[in-house]
């Protein structure tokens, strides 16, 4: 069984149904897969007016009536990680990484891998009833050497079962891939596992060459957590003319899900993940997928991790995205289009998947070539940290000629910083919401970084007959270029106590940000990721250089001060009025008096 620190939704998707592509250099797409539209698509361009309409508020997560973080306690006070009816999180804080705890079955048989001291001729599974620490295993154990014998061995254990493939950490794998997946676990808390052994610092990894990690997926496989590997495709040359290998490409015909990946490094692939696909056979296959703590960095093709067709819950909470998409290490490739995530056709698409749900908490989204996720679904964005990023947050439709219904989001309390542009197209946006119910509070959206006199912290449109309706409440812009653009069918953008740029319209009680005394007042820039790693950490003014020791973390190496948590706590704390002017206390972000309450 698994034990938790805090208690999760687990699913997750890795490869196509039935086949195994995923051994060669170039496993084609799904239907779909080459679909990702592009920024340029965006419709409306008009600087309307901004209504001052009253609207009424979402429904906060915590009195919504919805098991959002699927732990089967809904709202306050039964959730205990509701603090009031009105929290909007029932997720508890994840600055100590919560790591799910792994505890094997009665019936539960483990398979084990060594690069360094295994032999395939004499390897077996072994009962873990009978090893006193299955992550410490005596000696008498023998591991498998090579991932094939071992997926062998695997693959011949019984169906519906706890059974668990564990790799030694330290060691490295070359030149080698699992293959299709086939073993489906019990239940959520008896899944099928893939983890790590051991006491090494650093994760097992894998070095696949051009290959595909795990190409597909059998049907109907279920409750399967894949956790901890550094998977990584070392010889892989991206190409803008090719497609290439992704690490996991899983599309299901048949009903599976309940999928989980926690704690893995994936690097240097066409595309990370390729979960599901939007046209049938394959639409609403797959149910239930979480990815949690994990590194996805240096993955070139048009996204890192696409997703559609998925039902249920899509939780994403502790994960680290880093330089993502169409670039090379200068930034200085054209191809603007690449995101770190593309959420398409799911939840919030009736009558698809009318219960649905999807979650963006807690992570860094850093250096994509033009996106820092596009999440059709809505859903609840919170406390994540965004930067460099021609898009910010980009909630909602964006095909032109196609029409889709509202979706609801909750975007708060995140960190959205340096907007940019490419070579090929001036950006420059924080937050684009289209066809959406949206409330949007307690952001910071702060600094552009370009020569080019173009940009907008919030884009809000809508298609025709879908009114999209927008609440701004105690938002901080700060040191950015434009007002809001607005474009289409939008009904209503409201403000409250919001601290604006020099370029917006003041509305209702909002105030200039340029006016505020905050506590941390650097001529050089205020707070962000690099001066984080130089005042906190002792390390250079640097982003990479925060990212190379980020990028070290897993269940086997945590440190909570590289978390977002910290990251954007620190960055609050110097966005917080000083208390010399007590009437920007209330407004913006951050409040007065917020360090002092830590």
């Amino acid at each position: 069984m698994l034990r938790y620190s805090i208690v999760i939704l687990m699913a997750m998707s890795i490869a196509g149904c039935g086949q195994d592509p995923g051994n060669s250099a170039t496993d084609a797409g799904p239907p779909g897969d080459s679909e990702i539209p592009g920024d340029s698509e965006i419709p409306g361009d008009s600087e309307t007016n901004h209504p001052d309409a009253a609207v009424d508020s979402l429904l906060a997560a915590c009195s919504d009536g919805l098991d959002n973080d699927g732990d089967n306690l809904i709202d306050y006070p039964q959730d205990p990680d509701c603090t009031s009816a009105d929290d909007n999180s029932e997720f508890g804080s994840t600055a100590d990484g919560s790591w799910t705890t792994f505890a094997p079955s009665d019936d539960t048989r483990i398979v084990y891998l060594s690069d360094s001291t295994g032999d395939d001729s004499t390897c077996d599974s072994y009962p873990a009833n009978q090893i006193s620490d299955p992550f410490h295993p005596e000696p008498s154990i023998i591991p498998c050497k090579t991932i094939s014998a071992a997926v062998s061995l695997y693959n011949g254990l019984p169906n519906n079962e706890p059974h668990w493939i564990l790799f030694k950490s330290g060691d490295t794998w070359t030149n080698q891939s699992f293959g299709k997946w086939e073993k489906s676990g019990r239940s959520a808390t008896e899944p099928a596992l893939l983890a790590a052994y051991g006491d090494s610092l650093v994760r097992p990894t894998v070095l696949t060459g051009d290959s595909s990690f795990s190409g597909a997926v059998s049907d109907g496989v279920k409750f399967v957590t894949l956790a901890d590997l550094h998977i990584h495709a070392h010889t892989y040359v991206y190409s803008v003319s090719s497609d290439g290998p992704r690490a996991f490409r899983w599309v299901c015909e048949t009903s599976a899900g309940d999928w989980v990946f926690e704690g893995l490094h994936i690097e240097g692939f066409y595309m990370a993940f390729l979960i599901g696909a939007s046209q049938s056979p394959y639409l609403g296959k797959i149910s239930n997928l979480t990815l949690r703590n994990n590194i996805v960095n240096k993955n070139r093709g048009s996204g890192a991790l696409y997703i559609s067709g998925v039902n249920g819950g899509k939780t994403l909470v502790g994960n680290l995205f880093y330089e993502n998409g169409y670039y090379d290490d200068a930034h200085t490739d054209g191809a603007y289009r690449g995101k770190h995530i593309y959420f398409d056709n799911e939840n919030g698409y009736p009558p698809e998947d009318p219960s649905g749900s999807a979650l963006f908490k807690d992570n860094f989204f850093v250096d994509s070539s033009a996106y820092a996720f596009h999440a059709r679904t809505g859903g609840e964005i919170v406390n994540n940290y965004v930067e460099g990023h021609g898009y910010g947050i980009v909630i909602g439709t964006h095909d032109g000629g196609q029409t889709w219904p509202i979706v609801h989001t909750s975007i708060h309390d995140n960190v959205v910083m340096h907007l940019g542009d490419s070579v090929a197209q001036e950006l420059g946006y924080g937050i684009i919401i289209e066809n959406a119910n949206a409330d949007v509070e307690r952001n910071i959206i702060a600094y552009y970084n370009s020569a080019q006199p173009y940009g907008h912290p919030f884009f809000i449109t809508g298609d025709a007959g879908n009114t999209t309706v927008v609440r701004l409440g105690n938002n901080t812009v700060f040191s950015t270029l434009g007002d809001i653009r607005q474009g289409g069918d939008v009904g209503s953008i409201t403000h409250s106590d919001n601290l604006v740029n020099d370029d917006m319209d003041l509305v209702s009680n909002d105030a200039r940000s340029s006016d505020v005394s905050f506590v941390d007042p650097d001529p050089s820039g205020f707070r962000d990721l690099a001066k984080y790693n130089m005042e906190t950490l002792g390390g250079p003014r640097s982003v990479d250089a925060f990212m190379v020791e980020a990028m070290k973390q897993w269940r086997g190496y945590f440190r909570p001060e590289y978390t977002v948590t910290e990251v954007n706590d620190y960055i609050r704390r110097g966005f917080e009025p000083d208390g010399s002017q007590s009437q920007m206390c209330t407004k913006g972000a951050v409040p007065c008096g917020f360090a002092a309450g830590q």
